[in-house]
């Protein structure tokens, strides 16, 4: 069952099907707006700043737009990383777990500003095709990359 994490909803339907078994998929837009309630749930109860009273909000942090952007990335990182097979087998889910977790991981970095721009990149695939545009650059041999690209 695939659905919009309405509890509800999901326990009528397992008690309807009481001899089937019922697995509860949560919808990936649904899994999306819930990263980003929760990002902005974070601004609203911090008022912007953290506890060491650095900000979190406004220009070059955590805004509206990052926010928009990481739950798109977020979204695709869900989705490159379905499963296409109907019956996969242990292996095959563990592997698309794992570049399913590798790839938010590196999402996350690539948001968070370094000094250091191999560390601020390295999960991204160094290749022609990665999202990452260092990582693009560094598979080229190209320059294209601005530090406002991230």
């Amino acid at each position: 069952m695939v659905s919009d994490d309405d509890s509800k909803t999901f326990l009528s339907v397992v008690k309807l099907y009481s001899e089937v078994k019922v697995e509860k998929l949560n919808c990936v837009g649904q899994v999306q707006k819930r990263i980003g309630k929760h990002l902005l749930n974070l601004k609203a109860r911090t008022k912007g700043k953290l506890d060491d009273r650095l900000r979190i909000e406004g220009r070059g942090h955590l805004t509206e737009n990052k926010i928009k952007t990481l739950q798109k990335y977020y979204g695709f990182a869900i989705r490159q990383n379905a499963l296409k097979t109907g019956n996969p087998t242990g292996k095959e889910v563990d592997v698309a777990i794992y570049s399913m977790k590798t790839n938010i991981i590196a999402i996350s970095h690539h948001f968070v500003k370094s000094q250091d721009l191999a560390k601020h990149h390295r999960f991204f695939p160094r290749r022609e095709s990665s999202r990452c545009k260092w990582k693009q650059d560094a598979a080229t041999g190209t320059a294209t990359y601005k530090d406002d690209d991230c």
